[in-house]
């Protein structure tokens, strides 16, 4: 069953994998299966376009020929999500595709309309959810895993600190926030990104100088639509929530409350973390 995107936000998704085939011939087989999506094959770049690109990508494994990366246009809603399913399924039913351990799913949420306090909030809900969050993610893109130790570590790990360690992850990031009140938005939540490590780290906010997104890097690499769908979902209902929120308490949270913005996210969610062995969190 599908997971419904409440949140009104546009997001967007970057999905590595390795491929027998090269960027243009992928994206050339996406555009015969899907005459209503665009999808170009280009070289390793930054841009934004409004469509689906296949680009080489260094970081995933080439076992196959060739480390590859399809980056979603800014999608939104329903329709946004639906058109995520069909390529990811597309994707995932081609017998010269695979996913292994070197790839990674990154998404990003839209915050333009967040002030730095409101991200810094997604960081402390993040964090302080943690602990649930590695238990539904796989073994490598965990608090100790090889991969999650070097593509998106955990926020108290980055800064130094113990598993957590609420007390001084929270003053770390409001101390920076207060030292530069007055600044704009950009160069306070860049200021920000740097206190906590820069790019390579679960919650990324160097993402915002240049898109006006936070992108959640933990999710290991995967084409299954259900794990998409309901990692997207998951995403953009933390942002929202830290956006609304006055104030993220540093006391601890619990499982059912992480995954507790729907019933099928948490059943999903639920059914994971079992599979990887964390029975306490059957519901």
């Amino acid at each position: 069953m599908k997971t419904i995107i409440k949140s009104n936000r546009t997001f967007g998704v970057e999905l590595e994998f390795n491929s027998r085939e090269n960027q243009v011939t992928i994206a050339n087989r996406i555009n015969n299966k899907f005459r209503s999506l665009e999808c170009r094959g280009e070289s390793y770049n930054h841009a934004t376009q409004p469509y689906w690109k296949v680009i080489t990508d260094s970081s995933v494994s080439s076992r196959l020929g060739y480390g590859l990366e399809i980056v979603s246009p800014i999608l939104k809603g329903k329709k946004g999500m639906n058109e995520l399913i069909k390529v990811a399924d597309f994707l995932n039913d081609m017998d010269d595709v695979e996913v292994d351990v070197s790839c990674g799913v990154h998404v990003h949420i839209d915050i333009n309309d967040a002030t730095p306090r409101q991200v810094g909030n997604i960081v402390k809900l993040y964090a302080k959810q943690s602990e649930f969050i590695d238990c539904v993610v796989a073994p490598s893109r965990r608090w100790d895993g090889n991969k999650g130790l070097r593509w998106s570590q955990n926020m108290y790990r980055g800064c130094g600190f113990d598993l957590g360690d609420n007390e001084r992850l929270w003053n770390t990031i409001d101390n920076r926030l207060d030292q530069t009140e007055g600044e704009t938005n950009v160069s306070q939540i860049n200021r920000l990104a740097d206190t906590l490590g820069g790019r390579y780290r679960a919650v990324n906010l160097t993402s915002y100088r240049k898109y006006g997104t936070v992108e959640f890097r933990q999710h290991a690499g995967t084409l299954d639509s259900s794990k998409l769908n309901n990692w997207v979902v998951f995403c953009g209902n933390l942002v929202d929530r830290a956006v609304k929120a006055n104030k993220i308490y540093k006391s601890a949270t619990t499982f059912e409350k992480t995954f507790s913005s729907s019933k099928t996210l948490k059943k999903f969610m639920s059914k994971r973390a079992v599979g990887f062995g964390f029975e306490q969190f059957r519901v």
